[in-house]
């Protein structure tokens, strides 16, 4: 139900009127004989309603009739940590952006299928939130790196085009609709409270804000199915389970009652589940092959995840010519990882790392310009690599990693990494010095070659000056021109 509570009330025994169902309680009815039902959004005191979640796997063609609330959409995914928030709406980690997405194909997909198949959503008419969604796209500062954000709706969830509302709240509500909807009425009016009205009409109207032309609820025209817009249930406050149930109960056979009698006036699409027991020629062996096209589209939905994991790991090594600061670091520390050394992470208040292999240690300073290196960055490797000798007695070897003109495509990158003017001082303490594009060919050369770790290892070891191979970035990437 809503989590909204209205002032106290009597809780009393409910009845819908009129033909259709005429249980005294759902539980009471046998599971066989009664539809099943979904939520989506609210929680139900009754356990004949079965509570999904939008982003579970679980599916609604599983069932006969879903109610759903989205006006609690976004408490199913997660805010990104740093940034939980975007022009005053929630902002959604990288990973809960995708699913959100594949969510919102998926589900509205799921809701066109019922409605073809003669079934039933009711949704409770929301209230139009908006949220931010990651592109995947980033942008990379000097300090900083920014994610890429698009706006997004909740109403975008729903396969209603040109659906447009305004959030609006209260328990005003009057009845426009006649015939079965009055039936409905009579039972649920105490227990309805709006978050929002529709901006413009959409289907048939059926409730309205008391005393105005703003629609609360509406039954969309469809094929075979029902598709409701209603305001939510509000329960009232203090009631105890019992009395909860009571109205709950009630509040649900009334709308199915509704249901059975809109389907019985257009033409009910709907099989009775003792049908399933019988079997038309071809119909299992259908059933056996829609099975089968399932598990294969589950297993293809696994790989594609696993390939889009993995092109997305190999595209952070980009970074390595595109990159700086934090980011720039760790992709430089990952390469070291791979290729066996042990990487140690610096003190607080310095920006270097220690690089281990067998006997030999190397402290590494990496930067991000958007022109060439300069002298300072040698200076700070120098002082780094005296820090280490005092504190432990051993001269490690200075390597300098400079992605130089970092916002410049590489085809415009024409201007030495290292000016002259910096080499005789680098050359004299032994550098290394070597830029994130040629790092990168290093890097893949391993992956191409693994047998190769030692000798490109020992060449960055054994440099004083620039570093000599993968100067020519077109021998490892692709230009795309």
């Amino acid at each position: 139900m809503s989590s909204k509570l209205r002032g106290s009330k009597k809780a009393r025994q409910l009845k819908p009127s009129g033909p259709g169902i005429s249980w005294q309680g759902l539980a009471r009815v046998p599971s066989r004989k009664r539809p099943r039902i979904a939520c989506i959004g609210d929680v139900f005191a009754t356990d004949v309603v079965e509570k999904i979640r939008y982003r579970g796997s679980q599916s609604l063609l599983d069932y006969e009739v879903v109610i759903w609330n989205p006006n609690s959409l976004l408490n199913e995914y997660s805010a990104d940590y740093d940034n939980p928030e975007y022009m005053g709406a929630k902002a959604l980690t990288d990973a809960d952006s995708a699913k959100i997405r594949e969510d919102m194909t998926r589900r509205k997909s799921e809701i066109a299928e019922m409605l073809r198949l003669g079934r039933s959503i009711v949704i409770f008419t929301p209230s139009p939130k908006r949220f931010y969604v990651a592109t995947g796209e980033k942008k990379f500062g000097t300090k900083m790196i920014t994610r890429m954000l698009t706006d997004s709706n909740v109403l975008q969830a729903i396969p209603v085009d040109g659906l447009s509302t305004m959030a609006a709240g209260g328990s005003m509500i009057e009845l426009a609709a006649r015939g079965p909807y009055e039936r409905f009425w009579a039972v649920a009016k105490d227990y309805l409270g709006y978050d929002a009205y529709f901006e413009k009409p959409v289907g048939e109207p059926l409730m309205f804000v008391k005393g105005t032309t703003k629609p609360v609820g509406a039954r969309l025209p469809t094929s075979n199915g029902n598709l409701l817009f209603l305001p939510c249930f509000v329960m009232p406050q203090h009631l105890t389970y019992k009395g909860l149930r009571t109205i709950e109960d009630s509040c649900i056979i009334s709308l199915l009652t509704l249901i059975e009698e809109l389907n019985a006036l257009s033409g009910d699409f709907r099989l009775p589940p003792w049908s399933a027991q019988y079997y038309l020629p071809g119909e299992k062996a259908q059933e056996e092959g829609v099975k089968a096209v399932e598990s294969q589209i589950s297993g293809l939905i696994q790989q594609r995840d696993k390939k889009k994991e993995e092109t997305a790991r190999l595209k952070n090594y980009k970074l390595l010519f595109t990159g700086t600061g934090r980011a720039l670091e760790v992709v430089a520390a990952s390469v070291f990882r791979e290729m066996g050394l042990e990487v140690l992470e610096p003190p607080p208040g310095r920006d270097d790392l220690i690089v281990k292999f067998g006997d030999k240690v190397a402290v590494v300073e990496v930067k991000g310009k958007t022109k060439s290196a300069a002298e300072k960055d040698a200076a700070q490797l120098e002082k780094w690599v005296s820090t280490y000798y005092e504190k432990h007695g051993v001269m490690p070897k200075g390597i300098l990693i400079v992605n130089a003109f970092n916002e410049t495509p590489l085809h415009g990158r024409t201007e030495p990494a290292f000016p002259d003017q910096m080499l005789p001082y680098s050359t004299g303490r032994g550098h290394c010095l070597i830029t994130g594009l040629q790092f990168l060919g290093l890097y893949l050369q391993y992956k191409n070659h693994p047998e190769s770790r030692q000798s490109l290892t020992d060449s960055l070891f054994s440099t004083a000056g620039v570093f000599a191979d993968f100067r020519k970035w077109t021998s490892f990437l692709d230009s795309g021109l």
